[in-house]
Parts: structure tokens; sequence; C-alpha cells
């Protein structure tokens, strides 16, 4: 009786949210510097993968993706995003990945959403 009660209560304890557990796992995914920049500034940089580019992602849904130059200013807005709703952390894992592995592909997709513009 006494595990089944424990299992009652359980059901009403606060979970973690998708939200939330998607934060921790962008978290996971990013190096120390990354990790810093994100919480002092609400963005981190990626290197692209193929090009060696930096780009900027921002701590929100829509354009949040920046080329920066060397001296870090803004060189393009990119907008390009993984498809169905999901959590903000996994979209902006989904964004890092992107960039860092199939960087050409996400160019090219952040292309074709501005030509639709």
């Amino acid at each position: 009786m006494n595990g089944l009660l424990r299992t009652f209560w359980a059901a009403f304890e606060p979970r973690e949210t998708a939200e939330q557990r998607s934060m921790r796992l962008l978290r996971a995914h990013l190096n120390a510097l990354q990790r810093r920049q994100f919480d002092e500034h609400s963005w981190f940089d990626v290197v692209g993968g193929q090009s060696g580019r930096r780009y900027r992602v921002y701590r929100a849904y829509v354009t949040n993706v920046q080329e920066v130059g060397t001296d870090g200013a803004c060189v393009q807005v990119l907008c390009f995003l993984p498809c169905g709703h999901l959590p903000l952390g996994d979209v902006l894992l989904a964004q890092k990945v992107a960039l860092e592995v199939f960087e050409g592909d996400a160019l090219a997709v952040a292309l074709l959403s501005a030509l639709r513009a």
C-alpha cells in the first residue's frame, strides 16, 4: 500500500518542462566559452564547419542567427530552423549542429527562406 501511495503522490510532483529539458540539453552541448556567452549575453558563437566563418546564435526563434565579422559586427542575418513546434533549446541546438556539420545546407535553406520572404 505504501508504494501505491508514493506512486499516486509522485504524479503531482513538479517535473521539468520540455523547455527546461531542451535548455539543459543545449547547455550540455555548448563548450565552456559558449555557455558563458549564453549566460551573459543570451547568444553564443559557432564556427562554421566548412568555411570557418563565425555565426552568432541568439536566444530567439526567428532571424536569430547572424554571420559576424572578425570585429563582431553583423555581416548578414540568417533564418533557418527545424520543422515543427519545438522548445527553444532544441531549435538552438539544431541550428548549432547544422552550422558545425552541415553549414552549406543550412545556408542554402536560409537563402531559400530569404527568397520566399
